[in-house]
């Protein structure tokens, strides 16, 4: 068969981009929404290909689509531009190795030309697709996950009684979290918020993700990323620190709740002390709610690993693939190397 490549225009190709993301992913809101959503981000561009089958002459058949989506990246406190990859889908009837290697390739020569590295989460499916097209492997998204009622989880282990054993655990864990959390705010504030600061980029900067590889923070990414999201529905939780008459932002994080479940999306924080409060706050927040867990997935140093499992969270599956390329082989094995980064869902769920 015959394939060729073309870059997509969506004032002629919408309308397939639509179907065939429809017919292919899981959308809350449908394809359109998402698509205006990334349109919307003029400082965080994307670009998408099409792969079409020559069924003569004359007639092409739009089989496929990738995009890139652009964004800026920290790499050790200085800003690098570093291209995802992102919905990418073939038709059912033409999925096969050729086309697909076909579409990763040509997406990949004209992307890598415009940033400094490339990065993709490909499902196990396509994960030797990638490597044929020259990705290196970097490591796997892995889930943490903190267990928040002890009510639920007894009550499916103990029949009749678990769940009054939990009920009552579960609120002298609350009493006790709500008593660190009063000491706490004598100095610190930890609240629900629906904006990000103005000086989130300088806060990002100072922070404990500046020393890795990572997304690049600032307000105005922040709120495209987040509040303007149309597929889900985030909160944001800061803690502020009161010191010398000056009040400053030491931690902050981004969350979703699904089934019961507080799954982070996002999270920065200036130092150790800064993590552990915004985790407490967290924690008393979900016991409130009586949800059943707390959960984030992470790729990246061991310090966060470390921070994390000293918090009470506990190593759980390891399941999506990271791996990434570039053109330059000194930026690209500083790339390789897992504990230069930190990853978490929402650099994933573009």
């Amino acid at each position: 068969m015959s394939y060729e490549l073309r870059e997509l225009k969506l004032e002629n190709d919408r309308s397939f981009l639509v179907e065939i993301l429809e017919k292919n992913l899981l959308f809350s809101n449908g394809a359109n929404g998402v698509l205006n959503w990334n349109d919307s981000a003029v400082r965080y561009s994307s670009e998408c290909m099409i792969i079409e089958h020559k069924v003569d002459d004359h007639t092409y058949e739009k089989i496929g689509n990738i995009c890139t989506y652009y964004r800026n990246f920290c790499f050790f406190k200085k800003k690098f531009k570093a291209g995802v990859f992102g919905n990418l889908v073939i038709d059912e009837k033409h999925r096969s190795l050729q086309p697909a290697l076909i579409l990763v390739k040509g997406n990949t020569n004209k992307s890598i030309e415009k940033s400094s590295f490339l990065y993709v989460f490909p499902n196990k499916k396509a994960i030797g697709l990638f490597k044929l097209a020259g990705f290196k492997s970097v490591g796997k998204l892995t889930r943490y996950s903190y267990l928040n009622s002890y009510s639920y989880y007894m009550s499916e282990h103990i029949p009749f009684v678990g769940s009054v054993i939990g009920t009552v655990i579960d609120r002298f864990r609350y009493a006790l979290i709500s008593v660190q959390c009063s000491i706490n705010n004598r100095k610190y504030t930890t609240i629900i918020e629906n904006s990000f600061p103005e000086f989130y980029e300088d806060f990002f900067k100072k922070s404990f993700l500046s020393q890795f590889i990572c997304s690049y923070r600032d307000a105005e990414y922040m709120k495209w990323r987040y509040i303007d999201n149309p597929e889900h529905d985030y909160q944001i939780m800061n803690c502020y620190e009161e010191c010398n008459n000056e009040t400053k932002l030491i931690s902050s994080c981004v969350f979703t709740v699904v089934e019961n479940i507080l799954s982070i999306s996002d999270m920065v924080f200036i130092d150790k002390k800064g993590f552990k409060i915004i985790t407490l706050s967290l924690k008393k927040w979900a016991l409130k709610r009586h949800l059943r867990s707390i959960s984030i997935r992470y790729m990246g140093s061991d310090i966060f690993k470390n921070m994390l499992i000293s918090n009470g969270f506990h190593e759980r599956e390891s399941d999506w693939d990271f791996v990434t390329k570039s053109a330059d082989a000194k930026i690209l094995s500083t790339l390789i190397d897992p504990n230069n980064w930190y990853i978490l869902d929402g650099d994933e769920d573009i």
